[in-house]
């Protein structure tokens, strides 16, 4: 390794197993919003369309959470 400590998604921190992390508080930062769009050019809309629903859905919503997403209700 070339550094002994960083700053790193937690979803990366949970996804790797030898990994030791301490959350930031979050009084000290503002949350980082992402959000999940399909692209006006793509050649496979409905794919897209069924993977939003997928991930918005009951199972794609614990596995985000899971690698420690924090899942919106708006949509």
């Amino acid at each position: 390794a070339n550094a002994e400590a960083g700053f790193v998604a937690l979803s990366l921190a949970v996804a790797a197993p030898d990994v030791t992390y301490v959350l930031v508080d979050a009084s000290l930062h503002q949350p980082i919003r992402q959000a999940l769009a399909v692209v006006a050019a793509t050649k496979h809309e409905d794919l897209a369309r069924r993977f939003i629903v997928l991930l918005t859905g009951p199972q794609g919503r614990a596995i985000l959470e899971k690698y420690g997403f924090s899942v919106s209700k708006e949509e």
